[in-house]
């Protein structure tokens, strides 16, 4: 990814500018047709890397949460009585 980067800022500037300079011709449209694939192929390298990586996360997550030997089942469930406690609290410091 950080090669499309740098392809991008520093070596397609050079070319351009080096074949306006030696043909006396601008390729504008041309030009942007480079960046816009450049983009669009970095906007694909990464969708595939996050893919790949989130996967693997995934992976992870879920051994932890259903193969880690707690039994879920027997756990309490929450109450959300400490959240509620919090907002109390914090309403009561605003009034003061």
């Amino acid at each position: 990814m950080n090669n499309l980067s740098y392809l991008r800022t520093v070596t397609v500037p050079k070319m351009l500018l080096l074949y306006d300079t030696l043909f006396k011709h601008s390729i504008q449209l041309e030009s942007q047709e480079l960046y816009d694939t450049i983009d669009y192929l970095d906007s694909n390298l990464f969708q595939i890397y996050i893919g790949r990586k989130s996967v693997k996360v995934t992976e992870i997550i879920r051994n932890g949460i259903l193969y880690a030997g707690i039994d879920w089942a027997s756990m309490p469930k929450p109450t959300g009585k400490k959240e509620q406690k919090r907002k109390r609290k914090e309403k009561k410091e605003r009034k003061v």
